[in-house]
Parts: structure tokens; sequence; C-alpha cells
């Protein structure tokens, strides 16, 4: 399941990485299969980080590079920003590449290209509450039919009494993997059409997904993650945080940064590239016009 690879001569802490380490990552990559991971120990730094994964690692392992610096605090979110921004540059190579195999000169914006949902969630990450408050502002700037805004979200940071709340009625499914995330949020559509004499509004979970969608695409520019799911009691919900009827509990959403070794793991591109995340055919997609 896991291969170790030393980036040092074991021993000596705080050795420099050993520039054989790279190729001998590539040959390992190439040669096991792409569910087997790679964890690269000793050597490991914030600037060698993008070329270890280029090589094939999937896990790093870090010690004089955190706790040998001034602040290790600082140096384990540099470490850890530029691990997810190496693993997003890696799913935004395939991406394109399957853009450029069916004649496309252009590429999607990384941002798009580079999101995917993970199964896990880093359980020591901490979001900040400036991350919290730009994900909101995401949402909230997001396009609604007639300007209604028929959204709302219960927002519940991990460690809190309202994280406490939701996670009591996650589903066994759900209740595995999301309370790991650092932020739980759950999204409310409002069914109820304001100054009308409708009591159903066929807009608002379309606006809802529209404002979700927006707060995904700025969490990933945080270098964060975000996975949508249902497995949850919504009537339990409702009541937990007395959501009145014309409010529906939509959706839930885990936002954090993914586990380490988490990655895109749908069906892979060609042997010896990193797992991709796999979409239909753009002509399948296209509804046929007679």
């Amino acid at each position: 399941d896991l291969v170790l690879c030393m980036g040092i001569q074991p021993g000596l802490s705080g050795q420099k990485l050993m520039p054989a380490t790279f190729e001998r990552i590539a040959k390992l990559r190439a040669a096991l299969p792409q569910d087997v991971l790679i964890q690269v120990d000793g050597g490991v730094r914030r600037e060698n980080v993008a070329a270890l994964h280029e090589s094939g690692a999937n896990l790093l392992v870090s010690g004089s590079g955190v706790f040998w610096e001034q602040d290790p605090a600082i140096a384990y979110a540099e470490l850890a920003a530029a691990t997810q921004a190496a693993t997003n540059r890696r799913t935004n190579v395939t991406a394109t590449k399957e853009l450029h195999a069916h004649g496309m000169n252009r590429s999607l914006h990384p941002l798009l290209a580079g999101r995917w949902s993970p199964t896990r969630f880093d359980p020591a990450h901490e979001i900040a509450h400036d991350e919290i408050e730009l994900l909101l502002q995401a949402a909230r700037w997001a396009p609604s039919a007639g300007n209604s805004q028929p959204w709302a979200f219960i927002v519940a940071q991990r460690g809190s009494s309202e994280h406490t709340r939701l996670v009591r009625h996650l589903a066994g499914s759900s209740a595995a993997w999301a309370p790991s995330a650092s932020l739980l949020v759950a999204n409310l559509s409002h069914r109820f059409v304001e100054d009308t004499d409708w009591d159903f509004s066929e807009f608002s979970a379309y606006d809802l997904g529209q404002a979700v969608a927006h707060m995904s695409i700025q969490a990933q520019a945080l270098g964060l993650h975000v996975r949508q799911f249902r497995a949850f009691d919504r009537d339990g919900i409702a009541t937990e945080f007395a959501v009145l009827k014309h409010w529906e509990v939509t959706t839930l959403a885990a936002i954090g940064r993914a586990a380490p070794g988490c990655g895109p793991t749908s069906a892979l591109d060609e042997p010896g590239e990193p797992p991709v995340r796999t979409r239909r055919a753009l002509g399948e997609i296209l509804w046929p016009v007679a």
C-alpha cells in the first residue's frame, strides 16, 4: 500500500534533500500501481514540495523543515499551502490534457480544472474566521432570479457547539468523514416567494446551487476543498435550528484541507500519470436536436 523513499541518509536531522531522490521517485511511480502511495521522508521543505509532487510522491514527511524554523506554525502552514498548490497543478495538467486531446487549445481556469471533492479532510487544519467570511461573501454575490437571494447558511466551525449540533444529525456514511472537516455548512433554500401568492419557488434550489458553487470556487482559491452531500437528517437539522417551514435544509457542505495522501482517485489517464477526475464526453451532455 505504501513505499517509503528516504530523501536523506538516515541519522542526522536537518540534512538537505539528496538530488537523486527525484529520479528514484519517478522510477518508483512508473513501476508501481497508481493506488500505491509513495512517501518521502527527509529533506522535505517548502522549496522542493512542487518538484517532489511532480516526480510522483503522494505523502511528504517534514521534521526540521517545520520545527527548525523560527515559527513552526507558519512553516507548517506554508508547507501545507505549497503541497496543496502542487496537488492542484497536477489535477489541472490532466484536465488540460483532456481538452487538448479533443482539439481544444484553450484551457479551463485553474480554479475550475483543479477542483475536486475529497473523501477525507485534515483534522489538524483550522480555518480562519476571515476565510469563513470570504466564503460567505462569495455565496452572497452569486446571481439569483430577480435578485431574490433565496439562501441562508448555518455555519459550524469544528469544535463549536453548532458543529456538535450538526454532527449529531449526520447519516452513518457522512458521519465517518465529514466531522473532520474544518467547517460544516448547512445550505438552506427559501421555498416561499415573497410578494406573490406562490407557496413554492422553482428557482430557490437552483439559486442556492449557484451560491454554493461560488463558495466552492472561493474555497479552491484559498487552498481549501468542499464536498457537498445529502446524507443527513433534514427534519432533524430543521428542528435543531428552528428552521421555518418555508425554508428547506437542502444540502450540507464540508470545507477544509484535504487529508495528506488524499487526492482525486477516479479513472487513470494513462500509466504513470496521476489520478484524474472523469466526466462524460461533451457529446453525451448535448441534447440531440432534431
